[in-house]
């Protein structure tokens, strides 16, 4: 079975990172001169500032695939954060690591952008430090904790060289759960009045406290739906 886009994108990033740090001669001073220059010293960034930037440009998920050699789904977790500047992200990875990878533009008109992606046992310590921080995506980040735990209680079998496929049971939960993410990553945010908010003009209002009071929850009813 050929591998996902996804798979093929990490494949590449860790392709070029060690070609990259094998590289020597002039190799070398060619990856160095074209490394992107930095903006002075990096920052040590806490915590709140990382839940405010994946609160405004950040994702949340519970990815589902099927392997080559299983016909159940198989559920992962996943954080990631875009930006435009690979300087900022840069930054975040020094201080909390993740994969930094190329995001080309499906677009024309549209900016290059990069993203920093944690995945499986990279994600629980990234979301534990941002959770008490979080505001927007802190329901997501519940469900997020409570599929990590349920994936830390499951243990799996074996069947000779391979794993056992997991129980019904255990696919449908892990299946609700990833429904549940999915449905409030649809939802998005509002403002007072209806307007919705994201990136950048979405974080200039989440952490400044004059206009933090402008975000407006969805109605209980609706919330109540969408799990």
């Amino acid at each position: 079975m050929p591998l996902s886009t996804r798979d093929r994108e990490i494949r590449e990033t860790f392709f070029r990172l060690l070609k990259r740090l094998n590289a020597r001669g002039a190799a070398a001073r060619r990856y160095e001169r074209d490394r992107p220059v930095r903006r002075g010293r990096p920052r040590s960034l806490s915590a709140r500032y990382l839940a405010g930037l994946v609160d405004a440009e950040g994702c949340l998920m519970i990815l589902r695939s099927k392997g080559s050699r299983c016909s159940r789904a198989q559920y992962r977790a996943r954080i990631s954060v875009a930006n435009t500047d690979r300087a900022v992200l840069e930054d975040v990875q020094l201080t909390y690591g993740g994969m930094l990878m190329n995001q080309p533009p499906s677009k024309a008109r549209w900016s290059h952008a990069f993203q920093l992606v944690w995945t499986d046992g990279m994600v629980e310590p990234i979301l534990l430090l941002m959770l008490p921080y979080l505001r927007v995506k802190r329901r997501q980040a519940h469900v997020m904790m409570t599929f990590i735990r349920h994936k830390k209680r499951t243990r799996q079998g074996r069947e000779g060289r391979y794993f056992a496929p997991f129980p019904d049971k255990v696919i449908a939960y892990r299946e609700d759960l990833h429904r549940r993410i999915r449905a409030l990553n649809a939802k998005g945010v509002q403002l007072a009045g209806g307007q919705k908010a994201g990136g950048r003009h979405l974080f200039r209002r989440l952490w400044n406290p004059q206009e933090s009071s402008m975000l407006s929850p969805r109605p209980p009813q609706e919330a109540r739906h969408g799990r």
